[in-house]
């Protein structure tokens, strides 16, 4: 009795062992499928920049719960100013001008431009995306991150002050780093008491790092444009 209820027993296990075998090959192809998607470029991260804002547009507008935590994670990526960076890299940019930079504001006319009309269209469309940034922060009532781009705009400013010699695009427009210095501080002012009832005003901490414009504390003075 005992000898024939093992035998089936051993059939079993044989035939259990003989599956296991089988299904090796089964399990290399499913890892070279997992290997070929890994290796398969992300689609979200192929995305370009306005591409990528159209995609989170869609996904808040298909997923309204989302909106929030979307709203919470742009405020969070907005607020967070680097001031030393934004400073040294708009300083390093102003310095590397020279007059070859320069952008003819009328191309098309063939008119004669004198030179200083020339550095200073440059430099005023050089400075159009900074200022255009720090509406947004003031707009959107990011006072700390708006002070922060304000003085990040004014050192590199400062940074670029002296550069009047030879080729440099600022040697042909002496006082734009000092003006346009004082037209960002006070734009921040004006505009904060326009949307906030409350003119913002760069930090009382920042006047060593800007000794030689004392002049922009408290208060920026308004420059034409």
């Amino acid at each position: 009795m005992t000898a024939r209820s093992t035998k089936p027993a051993k059939r079993a296990l044989k035939t259990k062992t003989a599956g296991t075998k089988s299904a090796r090959p089964k399990n290399g192809a499913a890892k070279k499928a997992a290997k070929r998607v890994a290796n398969k470029p992300d689609p979200v991260e192929s995305l370009r920049v306005g591409e990528a804002a159209q995609v989170l547009q869609v996904l808040s507008r298909r997923h309204p719960e989302l909106r929030s935590e979307i709203d919470e994670i742009s405020l969070a990526m907005l607020a967070a100013v680097d001031t030393e960076k934004l400073g040294a890299a708009l300083g390093d940019r102003l310095c590397s001008l020279d007059f070859l930079d320069a952008i003819d504001p009328d191309p098309r006319s063939g008119r004669y431009v004198a030179e200083w009309d020339l550095a200073q269209h440059t430099l005023d469309t050089l400075m159009k995306p900074y200022v255009s940034d720090l509406q947004r922060l003031i707009e959107l009532g990011l006072k700390e991150a708006a002070q922060s781009t304000c003085l990040g705009i004014i050192i590199g400013l400062y940074q670029a002050r002296d550069i009047h010699a030879g080729d440099s695009l600022l040697a042909h427009a002496p006082d734009f780093c000092e003006n346009e210095a004082h037209y960002v501080a006070g734009r921040l002012a004006k505009q904060s008491g326009r949307l906030h009832r409350s003119r913002w005003q760069l930090p009382e901490n920042a006047r060593s790092l800007i000794p030689d414009w004392p002049e922009l504390f408290p208060r920026g003075v308004r420059r034409k444009r």
